[in-house]
């Protein structure tokens, strides 16, 4: 069985980037300025994921995972904050009027995806969820333009991220997710693609997102029991993204917490292969403490 170790979801910004976006809203520091601030922080990012297979930009100039969509389209425009889920963070709806792509996606990509071979999207369900005027189909499209694009420019893992339908356990929704990943994975022409969920226990929907037609199921281990998916039964043709480091809390984990929970993970499910990640986005914790956690993960995927 393999195993890596990889980012998840978005990264919090440091402090000094923080400072930066402040100050350019206010007119206090010039756009280079902010320029300087982000390559400065993506330099960070890029760090800490040193001799990581899967490298991710950490998505750092991302308002929230829905809302760059909003610019990629031709008539969409985002109103009001909705809090997302039982976090302190928000997100704005976005509504769209046309899912018709605007002819820049290069463009596009090229603002939002700065480096790395990890692209990190939200899944076509979530994507539906927080907009207007979207079908999960059409959401599913969007994405998989999105994929396209980037599978030939030198992406071969996607992370979607699929808190969502686990949350409000949609389950009438799982057929047309289905044939929306279908398309997607026929875009990414075999590359990694896992379905991420998180903010809720995935068991007692497991047997249908094991269904899905994707490469990984993500777990987030803080809601979900290894002893409830063992007891449903895991697919081992499916790899794991298994999020074991709980990112909405700043305790620290230790290696002796941590190796028993990854000693049940691969001898009671075997999945095809594992990614040790995150439970959910790292952006819920403060820089600092994110960046001390992806070194615990370096430690598990013995990386010093």
């Amino acid at each position: 069985m393999k195993r890596f170790v990889s980012l998840n979801g978005k990264y919090p910004r440091s402090e000094a980037l923080i400072r930066a976006t402040r100050d350019h809203d206010r007119g206090r520091i010039s756009r280079e300025e902010l320029e300087r601030a982000y390559d400065s922080d993506y330099d960070r990012v890029k760090g800490i994921q040193e001799g990581f297979p899967m490298v991710s930009d950490g998505l750092l100039n991302w308002q929230d995972i829905v809302r760059p969509f909003a610019s990629l389209v031709k008539d969409a425009h985002v109103e009001g904050l909705v809090r997302y889920f039982e976090t302190n963070t928000f997100y704005r709806k976005i509504f769209f009027q046309d899912t018709t792509l605007r002819s820049d996606i290069e463009n596009w990509a090229s603002r939002y995806f700065r480096f790395g071979n990890l692209a990190i999207l939200p899944s076509p369900y979530t994507l539906h969820r927080f907009s207007e005027g979207i079908s999960i189909k059409k959401a599913g499209e969007l994405i998989g333009a999105v994929v396209e694009y980037l599978r030939e420019n030198g992406y071969d893992y996607f992370f979607l991220q699929e808190p969502a339908l686990v949350y409000y356990r949609d389950v009438a929704a799982m057929e047309e997710l289905r044939r929306a990943l279908e398309f997607i994975s026929g875009k990414a022409r075999e590359a990694m693609i896992s379905l991420n969920t998180y903010f809720a226990d995935a068991s007692p929907l497991i047997r249908d997102l094991l269904s899905m037609p994707v490469s990984a199921i993500g777990i987030d281990f803080t809601f979900t029991d290894v002893e409830s998916l063992m007891e449903a039964g895991w697919d081992r043709s499916k790899g794991m993204v298994a999020g074991i480091l709980d990112t909405q809390n700043s305790l620290m984990e230790t290696e002796g917490v941590l190796r028993p929970v990854m000693e049940k993970i691969e001898e009671g499910l075997r999945p095809m292969f594992l990614i040790y990640t995150g439970s959910s986005d790292f952006e819920f914790l403060p820089a600092s403490i994110a960046d001390k956690k992806v070194e615990i993960l370096r430690k598990l995927g013995g990386l010093r």
